[in-house]
């Protein structure tokens, strides 16, 4: 129950981080090269307190390919998700990443020799299912919005990356992966400012970043906390079991840009009129039914 609770704890972390960058991404910029930039700028600061979480191992060049891959997806993953963001409301953006249960089984499966029961199969249908039912628009012809396939394609890319993590974490330190690959994952986004429009871009939004650091450091802040829950969590529960306890993101999302709003103000790309409320509370329970048939073993 404990490693289910820090897996949970990392989704309400994570919400909180896909709410900003909605913020940042739908109202404050508008490359998406420029807002990974800035992201990376802040992720420096926080390298030295993965040294909180025990001492940092020398490293091994056998994880060197998984390092590599699992830090450039972090970084290129962020393309097509920002891109989605600003086409669709945030907490289902969030619902869709449980799309991964079109791979996870699939990889995990090959690469794992990970092995799944019926009910775990069928929990996984009924996630893609609603989250199919999330993304249908049009009153006189129903048909899936373009989000839907960019989600899909940013979904395959991150169930890439819970694979090259778990294996890695089969045979290397939890905290020193996470270490060597956000290093990658910094070196790669920095490395954006060699190109001219990059550049220019970059350096037309210093006084745009200057406002909205605090954003900026929130953000790395809950993400942070996500990735070392997420970690120690995927550390000692299967992928499938580890992605599915995910797919409660969207409640927390929801939640807390319903709270914001109210309390606040604060505006976000999310659709608060009771008929959409009803919709997607539905289809998050439902959801939410497939997460338990996926994460029972027994």
């Amino acid at each position: 129950m404990f490693i289910i609770f820090i897996a949970l704890l990392a989704s309400a972390f994570y919400a909180i981080a896909t709410i900003i960058d909605s913020r940042l991404s739908n109202y404050e910029f508008n490359r998406i090269p420029t807002i990974v930039f800035f992201f990376s700028s802040i992720s420096i600061i926080f390298l030295p307190i993965y040294l909180l979480f025990g001492k940092i191992p020398a490293f091994d060049l056998k994880i060197l390919p998984y390092v590599l891959l699992y830090g450039f997806i972090n970084i290129f993953y962020l393309f097509p998700y920002y891109h989605a963001m600003r086409k669709i409301d945030t907490s289902i953006i969030n619902s869709m990443f449980s799309l991964g249960y079109i791979f996870i089984p699939i990889f995990a499966y090959i690469f794992l020799n990970n092995t799944f029961s019926i009910n775990q199969l069928i929990g996984c249908a009924i996630i893609l299912i609603f989250n199919i039912i999330l993304n249908l628009e049009g009153k006189t012809k129903i048909k899936l919005n373009s989000a839907f396939f960019i989600m899909l394609f940013t979904v395959f890319l991150t169930s890439i990356s819970s694979i090259v993590e778990k294996q890695a974490l089969n045979s290397f330190n939890w905290v020193g992966f996470i270490f060597y690959s956000a290093i990658v994952s910094i070196l790669i986004s920095l490395s954006f400012i060699l190109f001219k429009k990059n550049r220019e871009d970059i350096f037309a939004n210093i006084k745009n970043f200057k406002k909205t650091f605090h954003l900026f450091f929130f953000d790395e802040i809950f993400t942070f906390a996500g990735n070392i829950a997420g970690a120690y969590a995927l550390s000692h529960l299967a992928v499938i079991q580890n992605k599915a306890i995910s797919s409660s993101q969207p409640f927390f999302v929801l939640f807390y840009t319903f709270l914001l709003g109210r309390l606040f103000g604060i505006k976000f790309k999310e659709k608060s009129d009771k008929k959409n409320i009803i919709k997607k509370l539905i289809c998050f329970c439902a959801i939410i039914i497939g997460i338990i048939m996926v994460v029972k073993t027994n």
